[in-house]
């Protein structure tokens, strides 16, 4: 494998393993806006990363939003906000 996938797929467990400790985390999209709460994270393929983020949203945060993992762009500790990007 070439260096920069090799760099990549690190990056992107290190993303998984800060959103495996995310739970309850505000998720914002590319604009700002809140989209809900870090409810879940889903590993189905992958051991290494996730495959999913569930976002818990609405009146009571009663509905869910299920997010691909390649939408998420950072996971922010000292703000607890999870950033979603602008897409691939």
């Amino acid at each position: 494998m070439e260096e920069s996938g090799q760099l990549r797929l690190q990056e992107l467990s290190e993303l998984g393993r800060l959103l495996a400790s995310a739970q309850g985390y505000a998720v914002i999209d590319a604009a700002g806006q809140l989209l809900g709460r870090l409810d879940r994270v889903r590993y189905e393929r992958h051991t290494d990363r996730p495959d999913e983020i569930v976002i818990r949203r609405g009146r009571f945060w009663r509905r869910e939003l299920v997010v691909p993992f390649h939408s998420v762009e950072a996971v922010e500790r000292a703000t607890g906000t999870v950033r979603l990007g602008r897409g691939p």
